[in-house]
């Protein structure tokens, strides 16, 4: 028993440890998946039992200036880590390959060590996405805490966390760019409707916001098959193997919300 533990322990310092990135050490979040995954029960738990709890006697807070502070913080975050991954990585052009198959780079530079920065800049803003649940809550918005909802944000976290940990960007620079373009976007529609109640009537928009957002999904899934099929594409297949059917799954639900909400109440 005693033999079979230390195997056990030996085996996961050498995938926590060993084959980890080590410019990547100095992040304590990047450690050990343990905060991650505490992180993610702790918002389960509140999203569902915790917070409707607390809120079932209590009247709907008005959060609304919050929530305009919180928008407009989200779209300077996002745009700002958008243009800084097509600073460093995109605008260069320097893919060790070509644009089709960005390899993972483990050279211990220092331009290096500042994609890594953001990269994990990129990791926080996922975390921070959270908030769009705790206002749900708060406001008795419970409605919208949709299982799509919930796995959307947490959905992020785990795959980012390895991507982070064992193959340290390369191709993955694709996510952090066109999703906090697509962020950017999004949160500035909700800033609009923070502003203005009105535009939350426009289905037009809440159409396209959709429709960008599996557009996104779409992309990346021919982007991450990409690698696979690129022999010499010096990115590791399993972040490939990890990231296609997880956008997959996200394209499939967002498409089966988008017909149920807009094209079968059309009809």
């Amino acid at each position: 028993m005693t033999q079979l533990l230390k195997n056990i322990l030996d085996t996961y310092r050498y995938i926590d440890y060993d084959l980890a990135d080590p410019r990547t050490r100095e992040y304590g979040i990047m450690l050990n998946p343990i905060f991650l995954l505490g992180l993610m029960v702790v918002y389960y738990r509140f999203s569902y039992y915790w917070g409707p709890k607390f809120m079932k006697n209590r009247d709907p807070f008005n959060l609304n200036k919050l929530m305009i502070c919180y928008n407009i913080s989200q779209i300077i975050f996002c745009t700002y880590v958008a243009y800084r991954s097509i600073y460093l990585v995109w605008w260069p052009g320097e893919f060790n390959s070509s644009i089709w198959c960005i390899a993972a780079n483990y050279d211990d530079t220092p331009e290096e060590r500042e994609k890594i920065f953001l990269g994990m800049q990129y990791h926080y803003l996922k975390i921070y996405d959270f908030v769009d649940t705790i206002f749900f809550v708060l406001r008795k918005k419970n409605n919208q805490i949709t299982f799509l909802h919930v796995y959307h944000h947490t959905g992020m976290i785990i795959p980012g966390f390895l991507a982070m940990k064992y193959a340290t960007l390369g191709h993955g620079v694709s996510v952090i760019t066109l999703n906090c373009i697509v962020h950017s976007i999004m949160y500035f529609y909700y800033l609009l409707t923070s502003i203005n109640s009105d535009y939350k009537k426009s289905v037009w928009l809440k159409k396209k916001i959709t429709q960008i957002q599996m557009i996104q999904f779409i992309i990346f899934i021919v982007y991450f098959t990409l690698p696979v099929l690129i022999p010499q594409c010096m990115y590791p297949n399993w972040a490939c193997l990890l990231f296609v059917p997880q956008n997959v799954y996200m394209l499939v639900m967002f498409a089966d919300f988008y017909m149920k909400t807009y094209l079968k109440k059309n009809q």
